[in-house]
């Protein structure tokens, strides 16, 4: 299979603020671009940028925001495509390039894909207006990282307990949750199994959204204006 070609030639330093912000703002992305509504009716929750969503939330000490997503940019590429394809910056003919990654959505639903991305940057700022909020999200870490270290619950019940932990925390967002992100109540209510993934996989958004802003992140600079070639970059990365 052929590779995407990029005209971006600079080299990349992964431990520059802008790319460690960037990073983060991709997982958003990929968040975002599992939660979709059509996603959820279809139960289609893509496997490995789950995992890599789900792991992330364990991960509390790092050096570079690129550790919290396993090391390797690849894991992060549901939401680099996700970025790349609704971006106004890019210059290739983007029908083209979903039909060449073999995207199940359309261009239509990649742009419904940024839009839910910054509902879950909006719902981090709406969150975490308060103190407790963060506080209450970095208990929740803790208690995940000591019962993975210690090898006693199996992973399908620490997700439960997860989730359950997550219910809790999103309960006063509830109403903003259900009537912009998770539209899909009934099919969640039918599916636990799913709820439990979706729910995860929006805390690791939501907690991607905190890394991002606490690294400056602003929507303008960082979606609409220059500095959204900077997650751009990375998806050049990908493909070297």
């Amino acid at each position: 299979m052929k590779k995407i070609q990029f005209n971006l030639t600079d080299q990349i330093d992964l431990h520059e603020n802008k790319y460690q912000r960037a990073t983060a703002l991709l997982a958003v992305f990929q968040s975002a671009r599992l939660i979709m509504p059509k996603r959820i009716v279809q139960q289609n929750m893509h496997a490995a940028a789950y995992q890599t969503l789900y792991q992330s939330i364990f991960v509390r000490d790092y050096k570079n925001v690129l550790d919290v997503y396993g090391g390797d940019l690849k894991n992060l590429l549901q939401g680099g495509e996700a970025f790349y394809i609704s971006s106004s910056f890019q210059q290739h003919d983007k029908q083209k390039i979903v039909e060449f990654i073999g995207a199940r959505e359309t261009l239509e639903e990649f742009k419904q894909i940024k839009v839910q991305a910054m509902l879950i940057l909006r719902l981090q700022k709406r969150m975490f207006a308060r103190r407790q909020a963060v506080e209450r999200m970095m208990e929740i870490m803790g208690s995940m990282h000591e019962q993975q270290a210690s090898g006693a619950i199996d992973s399908t019940t620490m997700q439960q307990m997860l989730a359950q932990q997550l219910q809790d925390l999103f309960a006063k967002h509830q109403g903003f949750i259900s009537k912009r992100l998770l539209t899909n109540q009934s099919v969640l209510q039918e599916n636990p199994r799913l709820a439990i993934q979706v729910y995860c996989a929006l805390f690791a958004g939501v907690r991607a959204a905190y890394i991002w802003r606490q690294l400056g992140g602003g929507v303008i600079k960082d979606i609409f204006w220059r500095s959204a070639v900077n997650p751009m970059r990375l998806y050049a990365e990908m493909h070297k």
